[in-house]
């Protein structure tokens, strides 16, 4: 290896932080473009490419932050792979994701993906750092712990320099508007300043948590001290709790219903105070921490091992769902914890703890990449489970969810259904056709388009209203809406409703040539049982209850209440 490749100097800081400026100023013209696209009528390159719409916010998103927080630690060919790859495993992951939702509309990241990218990213990202400064594949343990810690201290002074550069801002701005000069307040309600302004203030808010290493440093002891006094409690408590088992015995716990998951999360928290003592290796812990951190060590696998006996006990009476298999993965990657943890107690300075902790990140960053790929998609896993219980007799015909396949597993379920519908058997065969085939009077249309329903049937809908339907999110795609014109204002001028769109009833009318979203009303969750009574002919225009207010030219109207149904 070459000198230059050992040891590359180091970037003048005030290059780095115009660099990390630009890089938060393009984030958020980009960010902003996007928005741009989604706001009022959707473009029509858009509507025409929804999922590639999605993966573009996604990137815009996740992507610059592997570029912030490598700048200044990775080398530039080694930032440059780096950011390659993960713009990759963001596309991969999202068009996957995004491919289960086959609604044709404008396709929503699901909240598996959003909570699994990050992590990810951040756990991979100083992997690759460690490995980059320890000059090997296989990163040193004290490169890893300088990393991890140094991106998660940034993220955090961050995230608390944006928020409190707008408390600031919204404070400043307040003064002025006291004296009438009210722009100020104004642009903070703009998308193009707001976005902008934070992603290009996040930015700088990392350079500067990132230059002030002996700040970061203070931070981090400081937060690791606090955490390593909390492990002699819960080791303590989490020893009498097992000591208690064998008087109680294992019903009440698992009768709670979430035994399991408390089991998990115990046990994970022990993980994390064990490396609270642990820190990098070389921190002399008290010896009150010392012991409590192996007592915690040799109660962590049996806390994992009774998890995994309830959830083993779970999926063979009910078989795997989407839950299921995500527990799967937690326990697994506890019991990577676990044993090594159990075997490093046993040693006079937990040596073990550190390979261990280098190799449970790498097959962390595996599992999240096979739950957000067919590999382990928890959908298709628990689609087979049931599909198979159901086929080998262990549920019967009139007992099994067929509506799970149809609405709560996707892509998979569907499928399954489908290839249901032409069982040998009758009765599964008529059970899967009765779900999966709507209604011979309901309004089938391409998925593309929003499914809606006129009322009166003979009324017809401006296509502006459709083709502005067509930018909601999954609104009127799975379900019907009702379409309905009414005279809000009483001139005689029809506006239209439609929904139910989430919790609301949209109100579109003509302004200027072309149909507009101009309001809503709440409808709570009785958004179906609303539909049913436009559709019954119940639909009436009242007065308003109370009129409205205006003070020094401000209408102040009244506020509504959200209905429930059960």
């Amino acid at each position: 290896m070459s000198d230059s490749d050992s040891r590359p100097a180091p970037a003048p800081a005030a290059g780095i932080a115009a660099a990390r400026m630009i890089i938060g100023l393009l984030q958020g013209v980009a960010g902003y473009g996007l928005w741009r696209l989604l706001a009022d009528d959707p473009a029509p390159w858009l509507l025409r490419n929804p999922k590639g719409f999605t993966l573009l916010c996604l990137l815009v998103a996740f992507l610059p932050l592997t570029v912030l927080l490598g700048l200044g630690h990775l080398r530039r060919r080694v930032l440059a792979g780096w950011v390659l790859t993960a713009g990759v495993v963001i596309v991969l992951m999202g068009s996957h994701d995004l491919r289960q939702n086959s609604s044709g509309g404008l396709a929503e990241p699901s909240l598996q993906l959003m909570l699994s990218l990050l992590p990810m990213l951040f756990v991979a990202h100083n992997l690759v750092a460690a490995a980059d400064a320890s000059r090997h594949w296989w990163p040193g343990y004290g490169a890893c712990f300088e990393a991890a810690w140094r991106s998660a201290i940034q993220l955090l002074l961050g995230i608390a320099f944006v928020a409190a550069f707008w408390a600031v801002y919204r404070l400043g701005a307040s003064l002025f508007q006291v004296i009438g000069i009210g722009w100020l307040d104004r642009l903070a309600e703009e998308a193009p300043f707001v976005i902008v302004v934070t992603t290009t203030v996040g930015a700088a808010a990392l350079h500067l948590a990132d230059a002030q290493d002996r700040l970061t440093r203070g931070v981090r002891i400081l937060g690791l001290t606090l955490l390593g006094w909390l492990t002699p409690l819960l080791a303590g408590l989490t020893t009498c709790f097992l000591l208690a088992l064998p008087f109680t015995g294992l019903t009440p716990l698992w009768e709670t219903g979430y035994g399991g998951p408390l089991l998990m999360t115990a046990a994970a928290t022990l993980v994390v105070l064990i490396n609270a003592v642990h820190q990098d290796g070389h921190a002399g812990a008290l010896p009150l921490l010392r012991w409590s951190a192996r007592l915690a060590c040799w109660v962590l696998p049996v806390l994992v091992a009774l998890a995994a006996w309830g959830l083993w006990l779970r999926i063979g009476q009910y078989g795997l769902t989407r839950n299921r298999v995500i527990s799967v993965a937690v326990v697994l990657v506890l019991a990577c914890y676990a044993v090594p943890y159990a075997l490093a107690a046993l040693r006079p300075r937990m040596r073990l703890l550190e390979p261990a902790n280098i190799a449970v990140a790498g097959i962390a960053v595996l599992v999240v990449l096979g739950l957000n790929t067919p590999l382990a998609d928890p959908n298709r896993l628990a689609v087979n489970s049931q599909v198979a219980r159901l086929l080998d007799g262990k549920v019967p015909v009139e007992a099994f969810d067929f509506r799970f396949l149809q609405d709560f597993s996707r892509r998979y379920g569907r499928r399954a259904l489908q290839a249901l519908t032409q069982h040998p058997d009758p009765a599964i065969a008529t059970a899967a056709r009765r779900q999966a085939e709507p209604p011979p009077d309901s309004v089938v249309e391409t998925p593309s388009r929003p499914r809606l329903v006129p009322y009166p049937a003979e009324a017809e809908i401006p296509p502006g209203i459709v083709a502005s339907m067509q930018g909601q999110s999954a609104f009127c795609r799975i379900t019907d809406c009702v379409a309905t014109p009414v005279d809000l204002e009483g001139n005689g001028q029809r506006a239209w409703l439609v929904g139910p769109a989430g919790q609301s009833f949209l109100v579109f009318q003509q302004m200027e040539g072309e149909w507009r979203r101009t309001g809503s009303f709440n409808t709570g969750n009785c958004g179906r049982e609303v539909a049913a009574g436009i559709l019954a002919g119940e639909l009436r225009l009242l007065p308003p209850r109370w009129q409205e207010v205006e003070v020094a030219g401000r209408r102040l109207p009244p506020s509504g209440y959200t209905p429930y149904c059960d």
